[in-house]
């Protein structure tokens, strides 16, 4: 299930936005006092309900509810802060060059945390890394970063989606890790792989990147 700790938080949310009436009323119907199993093969477990949190997996609407719960993050950034957001996915990136700037970071990240709590969503702290762009190290800046009792590790590369990228956004280790899958599951295309055309086609994606995170103009 997408996960959603609190359904009555969701339910007051979508109250907060304007929507009520039969739209509203259907939603709820749609939340409370449904049955869950677990399928395996063809068997299946016995019905539980007075399950509160999460929403039917698979469904086009249990989607938009859980964008619809963590909607509000954006309201923790600040303008110098800027963000991109996909799914239950956050990139933040900024520019600092003074211990004010680290601070003004610092403080959005105090404010996602508080955010978190509210809502009852956990923070997957694996996920959680800084990468440094530029000529200046992290320490330089003012970091380490914290959320919560956590310091932020400082990595090499970053996820960027299914993008691998490292501190020269350089995409070295992500035509790697692609050429590797190639090689574990079909050996037999390498005879056919266009490393030329991977490599151009690598060179866009650079500058596409490139573009993205330098924000809008």
């Amino acid at each position: 299930m997408p996960l959603i700790p609190s359904r009555p938080k969701l339910l007051q949310k979508l109250k907060s936005y304007g929507t009520e009436g039969v739209l509203y009323q259907s939603i709820e119907d749609f939340l409370t006092e449904r049955l869950h199993c677990t399928r395996v093969n063809n068997v299946y477990s016995q019905y539980y309900d007075y399950i509160r949190s999460g929403v039917v997996q698979g469904s086009c609407v249990g989607s938009l509810l859980f964008l619809i719960y963590i909607n509000d993050i954006i309201d923790c950034f600040d303008n110098k802060v800027n963000y991109k957001l996909y799914a239950n996915d956050v990139k933040l990136y900024t520019e600092l060059r003074s211990a004010a700037d680290s601070n003004c970071f610092q403080v959005c990240l105090d404010q996602i945390y508080q955010w978190s709590l509210t809502l009852q969503l956990q923070i997957s702290s694996q996920k959680l890394c800084v990468i440094d762009l530029g000529n200046s190290t992290a320490a330089d800046a003012g970091f380490p970063c914290r959320l919560g009792n956590e310091v932020l590790t400082t990595s090499e590369n970053v996820h960027y989606l299914a993008v691998v990228v490292d501190l020269h956004l350089c995409l070295s280790e992500h035509i790697a890790n692609i050429t590797r899958k190639v090689h574990q599951s079909a050996p037999c295309a390498l005879g056919v792989l266009n490393v030329y055309a991977l490599y151009k086609s690598t060179h866009s994606l650079t500058h596409s990147l490139t573009h993205s995170l330098k924000g809008p103009t």
